[in-house]
């Protein structure tokens, strides 16, 4: 598998997983969160370490809930390397509980589905421009966002996340502390 495809699946992911939190909705003022964490790669079985990141995600929901947008920040492979930006929109269906979502430079299209009104657990179905498909679960649970996706491609890789929710002063100096020195 090229690394590239793989190091983008996994890189995205934080997205996918955020944009299931609750939030309000598109009339109205949006409500912004931040959170910041690891984010894990193994074998499928989750028994064989392949690395991981830290991520920092600026999360915004429209009033009535009809939009989100996610930044994502990573850090840079080295100090001074800047740090990698993605963004990411998902728009919902009508009134269902379907997002469909993509990244700004399209490498991947797909759909989040809420399993409740409150939006607190979700699963995806997305498809990588590069080839592949990320599937799996997330959950919102005291203030924690945890997830569990399978990015299937040439190779099959687990990817779980765990970013909590922090105030947006100290997402400002987790992302002044990834500038390159």
């Amino acid at each position: 598998m090229k690394t590239n495809t793989l190091k983008n699946a996994a890189m995205l992911i934080p997205f996918l997983f955020l944009a299931c939190s609750k939030g309000p909705a598109a009339e109205g003022p949006a409500k912004t969160a931040f959170y910041f964490g690891p984010s894990r790669f193994s074998s499928a079985d989750g028994k064989v370490p392949y690395g991981g990141t830290t991520s920092a995600a600026k999360r915004e929901v429209s009033a009535d809930g009809s939009l989100i947008t996610e930044t994502l920040t990573q850090p840079g492979g080295s100090p001074a390397v800047p740090p990698t930006t993605y963004l990411t929109t998902m728009k919902r269906r009508g009134a269902s509980l379907v997002y469909d979502t993509q990244d700004a430079e399209k490498t991947f299209t797909g759909t989040l589905t809420y399993s409740d009104a409150g939006l607190s657990s979700w699963t995806y179905d997305i498809k990588l421009a590069a080839g592949g498909a990320i599937t799996g679960t997330g959950a919102i649970n005291q203030g924690a966002l945890i997830t569990k996706k399978v990015f299937a491609g040439t190779k099959t890789v687990l990817i779980t996340d765990e970013l909590k929710e922090i105030p947006r002063a100290e997402y400002e100096r987790v992302m002044a502390a990834m500038l390159p020195k």
